[in-house]
């Protein structure tokens, strides 16, 4: 009788006095452990009711901190908010740290408003770069004298690094070809 009745009792607990501490925490996650997310400003487009509502939204999302990036779109279709760092942008910023607070949300920042760790100090010639090419045919062997087209895309910075020249193989015709192994693939 005796093993009858303990059986009885362990089945009547309430399952979550029998969960583990990794289970209580998986079920409640600490601040420590719960999502982030970026929280971008575009061109310092920022309001203070904004910044009220996004971190009211994150807060009911369950986020608990959050990376300001406030990036420069490059004069893209969002209008410009204050000047990076200027006065009315450390008010904006301050209010955003405050209003974090207020909802017990971490709040970091990035550490400039450009895409890559740079400012307006940083001239074109000495900021990121992204290596393009341009691709021209001549008939060969022998001399040419060429003007080779400079390649697409948005240059603030320009300027040739090198110039590579290769034979073709037989039957190149021009067309938008994949190179694969010994085989040229027509992807017209």
């Amino acid at each position: 009788m005796r093993w009858v009745c303990a059986a009885v009792i362990v089945a009547t607990l309430p399952l979550s006095s029998m969960a583990s501490p990794l289970e209580q925490t998986f079920k409640t996650p600490p601040a420590s452990a719960q999502a982030w997310c970026y929280w971008w400003w575009l061109n310092g487009n920022a309001s203070k009711e904004g910044i009220t509502r996004d971190f009211e939204e994150m807060k009911k999302q369950g986020i608990s901190g959050a990376l300001l990036f406030d990036a420069d779109t490059g004069g893209e279709a969002v209008p410009p908010g204050p000047a990076f760092m200027s006065a009315e942008w450390r008010e904006l910023f301050k209010f955003a740290v405050s209003e974090a607070d207020r909802l017990g949300i971490t709040l970091t920042a990035n550490i400039c408003r450009t895409w890559n760790a740079g400012g307006p100090w940083v001239t074109p010639e000495h900021g990121i770069k992204k290596i393009t090419y341009s691709a021209s045919q001549f008939k060969g062997p022998g001399k040419a004298e060429l003007v080779l087209p400079k390649s697409q895309g948005k240059m603030r910075y320009y300027r040739d690094i090198a110039v590579l020249a290769c034979p073709l193989p037989d039957g190149f015709s021009g067309k938008k070809e994949v190179w694969k192994s010994d085989q040229i693939m027509d992807v017209t």
